[in-house]
């Protein structure tokens, strides 16, 4: 494995461009599925390397970039690498398709740890909406039921595990931050999609189908996977619309009420007083970029809750009779009862 990793950040750019070329452009369909396989596999070794050397530039306070060769050699994942797995999730085979959603599922899973967001990340995120979850649509039962894994991977899972609570990530639970707001950006991608003209409508549709599969193949536990997901969007629908800021407002008109609204103004500004003046501008710009960051994933959230919402509520009506009846699809089967109590 040692000899791997070392043998493959030697290759750089040589043997990623190759892979890359074969992968995209054999006329051959196993020569195209291994290549994919293979990239895969070099691009998670290199991606491991080149973070290891952003680490040190950053603490050197140099920005190397994630795309440019690194002191190592190593070459982490490109815009042309993601290119090339998109447009294989439309290739004639479906081997090679079900490796290309594997692979752009997997490098999407590696974001997670990322400390940071990136050009690279985003990419990964419309990749996967715009060609990975359209496949819950193949006439291929094996690939449309592997992409509605996918979809309950990066999505669904997520969002159920929170459940509806406030979550407290903290600064040692990066990963799960990034998890749950990586789902909420592919939901938001896949909203801006239905407004968009062509093949980028298919998003909406591909979204409901996942929902549906994933509804029927609950079977009799449905309620016990719908309850979770639709508490967590009434939370977020409640906090961006800022329905919850009324009801803070409602209390600090009882607190008011109680210690007098001078009482509240004469502390506020020794809060404010209490600042030193060399620090209060560095404050304020911490503040300022703080609340535009929160404002942004808001408007993620937001766009991202309606979306799933209406999947949600055109697949209600018949995932709730084949829970009735106890029925699960049979076929492509994605509920897996070690997931989801």
């Amino acid at each position: 494995r040692g000899y791997f990793r070392e043998a493959a950040v030697r290759a750089g750019p040589e043997l990623v461009a190759t892979l890359r070329r074969r992968a995209g452009g054999d006329e051959r369909a196993t020569v195209r599925k291994a290549s994919v396989d293979a990239l895969l596999a070099v691009l998670l070794v290199n991606d491991a390397a080149s973070n290891l050397d952003e680490s040190a530039s950053r603490r050197s306070g140099t920005d190397l970039g994630r795309t440019l060769e690194l002191k190592s050699g190593a070459v982490g994942v490109s815009e042309f690498d993601i290119a090339v797995l998109s447009r294989l999730c439309a290739d004639a085979s479906v081997a090679t398709r079900k490796a290309a959603s594997a692979a752009l599922t997997t490098l999407l899973r590696r974001e997670y740890t990322r400390t940071y967001f990136s050009s690279v990340t985003q990419s990964l995120e419309n990749a996967w909406a715009r060609d990975v979850l359209p496949l819950v649509l193949d006439a291929e039962t094996s690939c449309s039921a592997r992409a509605a894994e996918y979809f309950a991977m990066i999505v669904v899972d997520p969002i159920f595990q929170v459940g509806g609570d406030e979550p407290e990530w903290g600064d040692n639970n990066v990963p799960g931050r990034n998890r749950y707001m990586i789902a909420w950006r592919v939901l938001c991608r896949v909203s801006e999609g239905a407004n968009e003209a062509g093949a980028a409508r298919g998003g909406t549709r591909a979204l409901k189908v996942a929902v549906k599969k994933i509804m029927d193949d609950a079977g009799t536990q449905y309620r016990s996977v719908s309850g979770p997901l639709l508490r967590e969007l009434h939370r977020i629908a409640v906090k961006t619309l800022g329905l919850d800021r009324e009801e803070d407002d409602e209390t600090n008109r009882d607190i008011r009420g109680l210690l007098g609204s001078d009482a509240v103004q004469d502390r506020s500004m020794a809060l404010v007083e209490d600042v030193p003046q060399e620090h209060s501008q560095g404050t304020d710009s911490l503040l300022a970029s703080k609340k535009q960051m929160e404002r942004d994933e808001s408007e993620i959230q937001r766009a991202g809750a309606w979306c799933l919402l209406d999947a949600f509520t055109d697949c209600t009506s018949g995932a709730g009779k084949g829970s009735a009846n106890g029925n699960a699809t049979a076929a492509g089967k994605t509920f897996d009862s070690t997931r989801w109590p």
